[in-house]
C-alpha cells in the first residue's frame, strides 16, 4: 500500500480488519481493548455490523505500515460478587 492509499482509504472489510490486528499480534479482544472500544463493539467490528471508524483504521495501518507493535491494555480484572 502506497503513502496516499494509507491515507486516503478509511475503511476495512471485516476480513482485512481480522488480518490487519493479527499482523499487528493482537486478538480481537485486545485491539478493541488498545482502540478503546468495548469487547462488544471489537466483536461488531469483525463481524461486520459496525464499521470501524476511520481513525482506527487509519491508526492500525500506520502502526502496520511503520512495523510497530502496539502495547495492549491488560483486561480488566472481573470484580467479585
Amino acid at each position: 500500500m502506497t503513502d496516499q492509499e494509507l491515507q486516503t482509504q478509511r475503511s476495512i472489510s471485516p476480513r482485512a480488519y481480522r488480518g490487519l490486528v493479527a499482523s499487528l499480534g493482537m486478538s480481537v479482544a485486545g485491539a478493541g481493548r488498545y482502540l478503546g472500544v468495548s469487547q462488544r463493539t471489537g466483536r461488531r467490528f469483525v463481524e461486520g455490523v459496525t464499521d470501524v471508524p476511520a481513525s482506527c483504521v487509519l491508526l492500525l495501518r500506520l502502526l502496520d505500515a511503520h512495523n510497530i507493535r502496539p502495547v495492549v491494555p491488560p483486561a480488566p480484572k472481573k470484580k467479585p460478587k
